[in-house]
């Protein structure tokens, strides 16, 4: 009876020991949230933005450019050709020879049919060159007049600060907790 009433205490404890653990987790998790970030070095707050001014400076600006040319190649003529020619003379010589000995009509056709085919393809290569238009595009930065950036005054609680950003900041900012807290780490 001993036995089973400590088997019922231990089964009934750890699952009050982790219902317990689950709750703190819980509750610290819910505690944490929205008060601050971690990120990478430090936490982070969000803070009322109060006000923000644009800063003057120089600004890196890239202008893109495309400059395009002529490419000429010059066309030369195909060992493809021939060699197609010699197939398909060789297969008209083969069927138009109709006597007892086929391979002289099929060595007849193919050295006709190669040698026709190099004429037309040389003939098509003297033709011209081919031009080919290129285009390369490269970035041209250079530097203006402009807004660099934003400097930003924010409250958190009754602290009241300014920092600066490269962005319009919303209604409210990412600050580093350093900055609102005033501890240094």
């Amino acid at each position: 009876m001993l036995n089973k009433l400590t088997a019922r205490w231990n089964v009934c404890s750890s699952r009050l020991l982790m219902g317990l653990s689950l709750s703190v987790l819980l509750v610290s998790g819910c505690a944490t949230y929205g008060s601050y970030d971690s990120y990478q070095s430090g936490r982070y707050v969000y803070a009322d933005v109060l006000d923000y001014e644009p800063i003057e400076g120089n600004v890196r600006v890239n202008n893109p450019k495309v400059v395009c040319y002529e490419e000429y190649s010059d066309r030369r003529p195909s060992a493809a050709a021939p060699i197609f020619g010699a197939i398909i003379g060789g297969l008209i010589g083969s069927a138009i020879d109709g006597g007892y000995d086929r391979s002289a009509g099929t060595v007849i056709g193919a050295v006709a049919g190669g040698a026709i085919a190099h004429d037309i393809d040389r003939s098509q290569s003297r033709r011209g060159t081919q031009v080919r238009e290129r285009c390369d595009e490269y970035d041209d930065y250079h530097y203006e007049q402009g807004v660099a950036g934003y400097k930003v005054t924010y409250q958190y609680g009754s602290k009241i600060g300014e920092l600066q950003t490269d962005y319009v900041p919303d209604d409210v900012i990412r600050v580093p907790y350093e900055l609102v807290s005033g501890a240094h780490y």
